[in-house]
């Protein structure tokens, strides 16, 4: 397979016209006026390190594929050689015709005398073509090397994007199968008992679902957008409860145009039905405070109810927060906290999360 030349020809052009000039100058006499510019230097210059950067794209053809590790370094080895010696040779050749060709434009410079100032200078000029050969050899693996160590980076960055994304798909998805399992139970148990009751759950559940489909593949969406989510949610909940629970909100304003993930909430609130207000035979309250922590975070707690007779330490274990701290740590790494805590009568969930707007 053809490797691409780690640089662009029009850089290995303006490098030959750079490396031209300061050659020009090195190697110029400097008179009482300045420097003595030799015309015959600035043409060798020119034609040495131009015939180089148009072969360029072949060197590296011919020397990208080589491979020294294994026990077939010596072959390789060889090969270079050859490949070095052909090059540089016919580099040689092709730069000294366009230098005689122009000299011979310009003062009609004899053929003979081309030959034989050729063949003076061939051996040493040819050690000079391999010192340059070796030289270009070396910046093009270097270039060469920097471009694939940028291009496994992006690959892994892109790799880990996907990945990502994948899990935290998975995940939220999970939590979709999860709602509706408990929602359609919840309807069943009133069917025949509340039919007219049955029918507006249905209508509501429909009517969140359809609003979770619209979310798609969004990860973080306005913090009042989950709110109102959250409060579809709690309504087809209060169906359910009867006069047993009330739900209490404490937002900041200034927070609802936040970005936080996608159905954060919801499980927050079945956990607290779930374990909290459901065992209860007495009414039960849900509080959700929601504050800018400081400049850089948000802090969200969910407190609820509980019969002090069923505290215990699996408390709040259930899929749902296990599956939103999993969330959270593909989404904010260690950037963000989750914390349980019971009290008397009391379970809480606080989770401070990095803040963010959309841009």
């Amino acid at each position: 397979m053809k490797s691409k030349l780690p640089i662009h020809p029009k850089y290995a052009y303006l490098a030959a016209l750079i490396l031209t000039l300061l050659m020009v100058i090195q190697t110029s006499d400097p008179g009482g006026d300045g420097l003595t510019i030799n015309l015959n230097r600035i043409i060798l210059f020119a034609a040495n390190y131009l015939t180089w950067a148009i072969g360029l794209s072949w060197v590296h053809q011919y020397t990208s594929n080589l491979n020294f590790g294994g026990n077939n370094w010596r072959k390789e080895a060889i090969r270079l050689v050859f490949i070095a010696l052909a090059i540089s040779a016919i580099q040689l050749v092709l730069s000294n015709i366009i230098y005689y060709a122009v000299l011979a434009a310009l003062d009609g410079f004899p053929f003979d005398s081309m030959v034989r100032s050729f063949t003076q200078v061939f051996i040493k000029a040819w050690a000079s073509r391999l010192i340059d050969f070796i030289v270009i050899v070396g910046i093009l693996r270097a270039l060469s090397n920097y471009r694939k160590l940028n291009e496994q980076k992006l690959a892994v960055a892109e790799l880990e994007s996907v990945l990502t994304h994948t899990r935290l798909e998975a995940l939220k998805m999970q939590l979709n199968p999860h709602f509706l399992f408990n929602s359609l139970h919840a309807i069943h148990s009133m069917i025949g008992y509340d039919n007219d009751k049955a029918r507006s759950m249905l209508l509501k559940i429909s009517n969140l679902l359809r609003k979770i489909l619209e979310l798609g593949e969004k990860q973080l969406i306005s913090l009042n957008d989950e709110l109102n989510y959250l409060k579809d949610y709690l309504d087809i909940e209060q169906e359910r409860f009867h006069d047993r629970l009330q739900v209490h909100y404490h937002v900041e304003e200034l927070m609802l145009t936040t970005l936080v993930p996608s159905l954060l909430l919801q499980p927050l609130a079945e956990n607290a039905l779930k374990h909290g207000i459901s065992p209860m035979e007495e009414p039960g309250e849900i509080n959700l405070h929601i504050r800018q922590l400081d400049s850089n975070r948000l802090e969200l707690v969910m407190t609820n109810s509980m019969n002090e007779k069923q505290a215990s330490p699996t408390h709040g274990t259930g899929i749902g927060l296990a599956n939103l701290e999993k969330r959270l740590e593909q989404l904010y790494q260690q950037s963000f906290s989750l914390e349980t805590k019971e009290l008397t009568a009391q379970f809480s969930v606080k989770i401070i999360i990095p803040l963010s707007y959309e841009h």
